[in-house]
């Protein structure tokens, strides 16, 4: 990335504001009905995802300190690299570029749409969803452009949005006091406010729930995409790596304290100031999607301008030679190209079906690949510290949470994966969707239909690759 380098603040900004927001805003209702409204509950379930991940961003700030192999590879690829080989930076390199960053973009930018909607009080009873899919798309493709006509634009927009992350707690606690002091709070950590089913702590609840925490902090993983554009990149990112990741988790923690207290049972944060407040808060929430669509759409662009250049995508010499002509066209047609096919195969079946619920439950692809290549290069960063093979040395307690993260990691993301959908398809098939999103449809084929997207989204990202792979073989 062109420009100046981001400090350690700055880039600890593009870290948080790519994560702060969505998880807080459209997982947390999710979180609350999975225990039951109560309170123990909820906050158990986000101090335990916030466990895992500090314990997951230890172990990243150890394999960001590791002297990396020489190659083209930089970043989450270049660790893929000295972990594990030249495959899997391969692997990790097109799985961003091609399909992570344009595909949690667009969903990111659907639900920045949906709150631009809420503050005219525009909700699903007045517009289609339709609308809203098509001014997402939209919106990405100005983003493209932006970044194509200045390349520092994103970046510098993504770092001072960052800094509307805080507002949310700070909101938080100003519902809490006015609640307190009108006497209409309600604990939910008192068993009286709770619902029947749930007096007591439900630990399937939280196990349940834990995937949608996780998916709240998946952002702060774009640190490793944007290192390059960080000045002294060996000894800062580690730091900046545990500073966001920790206040990530001060804002998701308190937040949902916050909602406890104020008896907010259905965890929704638009709801606290009632619907004369709710159009303000949606205004917070659509400066935080559009600061997150800004880090991540950047982070993308990093990423087209790598797998072009590092020849992985199977049309680098066309793109090279369109860049040639025109600095940066081939990769902003390549990027809105990338940005037509995932429109095409997330963004349309939801806009038919009307409802926010299949982007929602899709989101969790992003969730399921993104942890699970970072389970596999945390658990080849312990192995090689025990393997006599390799100079690789962490401290015990290092490879001890990193061993415990990674465990939850994987269990949390097959449980996302391969549970819930079969659940919902053979369990509940002609249920009615009660709908978590803003925009649903009460109907039971929204279940059926998000599910077989998200096994499919699955498949998405080895299918392109083998695709893609098959193509370059072709060409020699």
């Amino acid at each position: 990335m062109k420009g100046k380098k981001l400090g350690t603040w700055a880039a600890s900004l593009v870290c948080i504001n790519s994560v702060v927001g969505i998880g807080i805003f459209f997982k947390n209702a999710s979180i609350f009905n999975n225990n039951g409204h109560n309170g123990f509950g909820v906050l158990i379930t986000w101090a335990f995802a916030a466990i895992i991940i500090l314990f997951t961003a230890l172990s990243v700030a150890n394999i960001a300190m590791l002297k990396q192999k020489e190659g083209k590879f930089v970043g989450w690829a270049g660790w893929g690299n000295t972990l594990l080989g030249s495959k899997m930076a391969k692997f990790i390199s097109f799985y961003n570029g091609v399909v992570y960053y344009p595909f949690i973009t667009l969903i990111v930018s659907v639900f920045c749409i949906s709150a631009a909607f809420q503050i005219f009080g525009l909700g699903p009873d007045k517009i289609h969803f339709g609308y809203v899919c098509l001014i997402a798309i939209a919106f990405c493709a100005i983003c493209i452009f932006c970044d194509y006509v200045k390349k520092t634009s994103l970046v510098t927009a993504a770092k001072w949005l960052g800094y509307v992350s805080y507002l949310p707690l700070v909101l938080c606690l100003i519902s809490m006091i006015i609640a307190f002091s009108n006497g209409t709070a309600k604990n939910l950590f008192e068993p009286k406010n709770m619902e029947p089913s749930s007096a007591n702590i439900n630990f399937e609840g939280i196990m349940a729930s834990l995937p949608g925490a996780l998916f709240a902090f998946n952002g702060f993983l774009c640190v490793g995409d944007i290192k390059n554009s960080i000045d002294n990149p060996e000894k800062k990112t580690p730091i900046i790596v545990i500073v966001s990741v920790s206040l990530i988790s001060v804002i998701y923690v308190g937040c949902s304290l916050f909602l406890i207290f104020n008896g907010n049972a259905g965890g929704n944060v638009l709801d606290i100031f009632g619907n004369t407040g709710k159009p303000y808060m949606a205004a917070i929430l659509f400066l935080l999607t559009v600061g997150s669509v800004c880090s991540l759409q950047g982070c993308g662009d990093v990423n087209y301008e790598t797998i072009v250049e590092t020849d992985i995508i199977c049309c680098s010499n066309a793109i090279k030679k369109i860049n040639a002509k025109k600095e940066n066209l081939g990769t902003f047609v390549l990027a809105e190209s990338i940005l037509i096919l995932h429109s095409i195969v997330l963004i349309i079946p939801a806009a038919i079906l009307g409802t926010d619920d299949v982007v929602d439950i899709a989101s969790n692809f992003v969730v399921f690949f993104n942890y699970i290549l970072l389970s596999v290069l945390i658990i080849a960063l312990v192995y090689k510290n025990f393997s006599k093979k390799y100079d690789i040395k962490i401290k015990p307690f290092v490879a001890a949470c990193a061993i415990f993260a990674s465990l939850f990691l994987l269990f949390s993301t097959s449980y996302l994966a391969i549970y819930v959908p079969l659940s919902d398809i053979i369990i509940r098939p002609n249920e009615i969707n009660d709908g978590n999103g803003v925009f649903f449809s009460p109907h039971h084929l929204t279940y059926l239909v998000a599910d077989i997207v998200l096994l499919l989204s699955t498949l998405y990202t080895p299918v392109l690759y083998v695709i893609n792979e098959l193509i370059e073989k072709n060409k020699k």
